[in-house]
């Protein structure tokens, strides 16, 4: 499962804030992120540079942090529901 392409970016960066991660980090997270082109390459053509909603870089450190706040939110969730 490539569960980091799939990470919401307007979640993320809220459960990040809700659990408390400095504002200006939250910031810059979502500049760089709002910033980001991808682009899809076919035959080892580059297709047009679009902005991505969802995903977050795999092997960037930071990237692990945010998965891990998503996955301590679902967390409790399910020990809320079944305790």
């Amino acid at each position: 499962v490539k569960c980091y392409d799939r990470i919401p970016h307007g979640i993320v960066f809220a459960i990040a804030t809700k659990l408390g991660m400095p504002a200006g980090i939250v910031r810059g997270l979502q500049s760089f992120y709002t910033s980001l082109e991808r682009h899809f390459k076919i035959n080892g053509a580059l297709g047009q540079p679009f902005c991505a909603t969802n995903g977050v870089l795999q092997g960037c450190p930071m990237s692990v942090m945010l998965l891990n706040m998503i996955v301590s939110v679902w967390m409790r969730l399910a020990d809320s529901l079944v305790g």
